[in-house]
């Protein structure tokens, strides 16, 4: 007995996809990522994101006020003390260069946005912030400033 397919709307889906861009047809499948993954390395290291993350720096680092009782994850204050000097220096560096290093942009901004980074979390180890400002840093010290 043979099978037949008792859909009466089966279509040959292949004809009925839609058809491919250049770009798809040049790079296939992954082209559409690739693009993706271009836009969001574009937004990263724009210069309003730069600015953003700048001034987060320095509210990080010159904030006196003790943490409000609605902060979801207070910074820690212990540990920030002491890096002051260096948040600054991140935080001009990040606005004066013209091309930085798209990794330590996504490493400051991990630091500033995730609540489980050494700045926020008191399980992490101190000394995980020290570094992850520290490999910041030398990516932005080796672009030449704008």
């Amino acid at each position: 007995m043979a099978t037949q397919d008792t859909y009466s709307g089966a279509v040959n889906l292949a004809a009925e996809a839609p058809a491919l861009t250049t770009s798809e047809r040049r790079y296939g499948l992954f082209g559409r990522f690739e693009r993706s993954a271009e836009r969001k390395r574009r937004r990263l290291v724009s210069a309003r994101h730069r600015r953003a993350l700048a001034q987060g720096l320095r509210r990080t680092a010159v904030s006196t006020q003790p943490p409000s009782r609605f902060d979801v994850c207070p910074i820690l204050r212990d540990r920030v003390a002491p890096l002051r000097p260096e948040l600054l220096q991140i935080a001009t560096a990040l606005e004066q260069t013209h091309d930085p290093d798209p990794t330590s942009v996504a490493v400051i901004h991990e630091l500033l946005k995730d609540g489980c980074s050494p700045l926020y979390n008191p399980n992490a180890p101190a000394a995980d912030l020290r570094a992850a400002l520290r490999r910041a840093h030398a990516g932005l010290a080796a672009q030449p400033p704008a």
